[in-house]
């Protein structure tokens, strides 16, 4: 069963990127789990070379990955799965446990990077259980835990927020106990390595709960908490290695800074909405004004640093580059909607009624700057495309009910004309196929709201379509537990469970 899941990935990549996750579709669960578990009965000794050969190629996979060169990565990943499968045609005997599992958490990672889910899925899955057949040494249980914390992503980018939870926590406890066991080892030039890959899952498992919360499920109150406590030790630690780090690593560092300020500030404000005194001391006595301050000049420092940053000639490289050139722009549109927000409702004077507008101009522009006008369905096949075109409705949402607030029209309605262009971008978006979070109250009083807007100006049929969005969504939320909206196809609701 090894050579039909290693043939089915070869020809898979082998080929055009869009057959990649229809090959890989002959791969079942019963098939990856009979793949882990084969005797390997041999007749051959393989040779030092062999195998030298066939590490190499995986380390070269591995190296590739870190430095973000996908594409190489890719190509060295496929080199290691013919070698593996050629030594399995040849009944050479060769313990190819770890390699193996090494090469299909590399490929597994190259297409989580890629929001290819249904190709990720099962060589996480083949990663994780080949990983679990090795006995519990430092090394295999950090195999472990790297699976089963990228089975935990995939989880997430499905939305599937309780299989990603027990994920995350599982990758905690084994990433918590190396850490204990390198402390008592004295083995110190570890210990800012484990604090980072502690704090990377806490700051999952804050994602997660505040997912649940947003839904109401398991309690609200108590996934807030939750979310508060990861998200203000993700912070800690983020801001020690940052103070730490060398040079070269400073703008990474203080990146995830900024990200940890974001997120908590967000619970922050969750928390003082509900009325709810969270258990973190560290929570309460942080502004989230100036948590949405700090972040942005981070991401704008990180932005710059890019900029000035000489072109290369390697496509992969200046692809990555304007990946993370958009990233860091949509972080600061998503951090000046939040600080419109809260100036929107501190109910000061005039003065804060203008930082609010402004702050809203500012984040519809960079939105409008990094995405096109209207989605494709190819381009909502990616999760975090989806994700950054659901913000953006948010926000046109909240500035289209702004301005009829705050905005007084004449006679002829002449100032009515821009909040209505706002309200007609976000409905064009919703009617594109794009989703917004589903249970989110928020969004819907501000569809509500915008409904209200349209029919007080004679426009009936739009308010009451919006009100039509509404209703889909809540009849929407009633079904998840049997079918979720955000499957694209049979292909995406394939089991990762770990």
């Amino acid at each position: 069963m090894f050579m039909l899941l290693t043939k089915a990935l070869v020809q898979a990549l082998d080929e055009k990127e869009q057959t990649t996750t229809k090959s890989l579709l002959l791969v079942d669960e019963e098939e990856v789990s009979e793949l882990i578990n084969d005797d390997n009965t041999t007749t051959t000794t393989t040779t030092t070379n062999d195998v030298d050969e066939t590490l190499l190629f995986q380390q070269l996979s591995e190296l590739s990955l870190e430095q973000g060169d996908n594409q190489e990565a890719l190509y060295y990943a496929q080199q290691a799965l013919l070698l593996l499968a050629k030594k399995r045609r040849q009944k050479k005997k060769y313990d190819d446990t770890v390699v193996t599992g090494d090469t299909y958490l590399v490929l597994g990672k190259i297409f989580l990077d890629r929001a290819d889910l249904a190709t990720a899925a099962p060589c996480l899955q083949a990663a994780f259980e080949t990983f679990s057949r090795l006995n519990h040494s430092a090394s295999s249980s950090s195999s472990v835990a790297d699976a089963m914390y990228c089975i935990g992503c995939v989880h997430e980018c499905r939305k599937e927020w309780d299989e990603a939870i027990v994920c995350f926590q599982e990758t905690l406890k084994i990433r918590q106990q190396q850490q204990i066991h390198h402390e008592e080892s004295s083995r110190r030039d570890d210990d800012d390595h484990d604090a980072l890959l502690v704090a990377d899952v806490l700051f999952r498992l804050g994602i997660n709960h505040k997912q649940q919360q947003q839904q109401q499920q398991h309690d609200p109150r108590r996934q807030l908490e939750l979310a508060s406590a990861c998200f203000a030790e993700c912070l800690r630690v983020r801001t020690i290695a940052a103070a730490a780090a060398k040079e070269d690593d400073d703008i990474g560092c203080t990146i995830l800074v900024a990200d940890a300020l974001y997120e908590l500030a967000g619970t922050i404000i969750r928390s003082s909405s509900l009325q709810q005194e969270t258990t973190s001391t560290t929570t309460t006595n942080l502004d989230p004004t100036e948590c949405y301050v700090d972040a942005i000049r981070i991401y704008k420092k990180a932005s710059s640093s890019l900029s000035l940053e000489e072109d290369d000639d390697d496509n992969n490289k200046q692809q990555r580059k304007q990946q993370q050139q958009h990233s860091h722009h949509i972080k600061i549109a998503k951090c000046l909607a939040r600080l419109a927000k809260i100036m929107e409702s501190s109910n000061d004077d005039n003065d804060s009624v203008e930082k609010a507008s402004s702050c809203y101009q500012q984040a519809v522009s960079i939105f409008e700057s990094e995405l096109p006008p209207i989605p494709t369905h190819e381009a909502l096949m990616d999760y975090r495309i989806e994700l950054d075109y659901e913000a953006y409705i948010e926000v046109l949402l909240d500035y289209a009910v702004f301005l009829h607030r705050n905005t007084t029209t004449d006679n002829n309605n002449n100032l009515l004309l821009l909040p209505m262009d706002i309200c007609h971008r976000a409905v064009t978006l919703l009617q594109s196929g794009v989703r917004v979070c589903e249970n989110d109250e928020a969004i819907d009083t501000a569809l509500r709201q915008v409904a209200g807007i349209l029919n007080s100006h004679n426009r009936p049929e739009e308010s009451l379509q919006l009100l039509q969005k509404v209703e889909e969504r809540k009849a929407t939320a009633t079904t998840t537990t049997t079918h979720h909206w955000w499957s694209r196809s049979s292909s995406s609701s394939s089991s990762c469970t770990a």
